[in-house]
C-alpha cells in the first residue's frame, strides 16, 4: 500500500515538471533591467535572445519643477534573436513630440511578444544607466 502511495506521488511529480517546463519553453515575458552596452541573454527552447541597451537618453522634467513639457525618455535596443539582429529605439513620455514608438511587437519561438520602455534610471551602486524594459506576450 505504501509502494503504491510512493509510486503515486512520484509520478505526479515528474509530470508536474514536465508540465511546468513545456509552459515555460518559449515564453520570455518579464520586465528587465539592461545596464547600459551590457547585452542580457535569454535561453527557451532551441532559441537564444539577447538584449541590450545604448544611447539611453532622458529629458523628463525632474520632480518637482515646473516644465513647459513632460519631456521623454529613449534608448535604442539592439534584439538578437540566434543570428538575427533587429535595431529598435524606444520611448516613454512625450514620445510623440519627438516621433518615437512607445512599443514595438518581435518574434521568439513563433510567439509574438510587444516590448516597451518602462523608465531609466540611474544604479544608486555604480552610477550607471539602466534600461528598464517590460516584454509581454501578445
Amino acid at each position: 500500500m505504501m509502494m503504491k502511495l510512493i509510486s503515486k506521488i512520484a509520478f505526479l511529480i515528474v509530470i508536474a515538471v514536465a508540465l511546468s517546463c513545456k509552459k515555460g519553453k518559449s515564453d520570455i515575458s518579464g520586465t528587465y533591467q539592461l545596464i547600459e552596452n551590457t547585452p542580457v541573454s535569454v535561453s527557451k527552447g532551441s532559441q537564444n535572445l539577447t538584449v541590450s541597451a545604448s544611447n539611453l537618453i532622458d529629458s523628463r522634467c525632474p520632480i518637482n519643477v515646473n516644465c513647459v513639457w513632460e519631456g521623454y525618455a529613449a534608448t535604442d535596443l539592439l534584439i538578437k534573436i540566434n543570428e538575427t539582429e533587429n535595431k529598435i529605439k524606444l520611448c516613454t513620455g512625450g514620445c510623440n513630440v519627438v516621433k518615437l514608438n512607445k512599443q514595438e511587437v518581435i518574434t521568439f519561438n513563433g510567439v509574438a511578444y510587444q516590448i516597451q520602455l518602462k523608465d531609466i534610471v540611474i544604479s544608486t551602486n555604480s552610477n550607471r544607466r539602466i534600461a528598464v524594459i517590460t516584454i509581454l506576450k501578445i
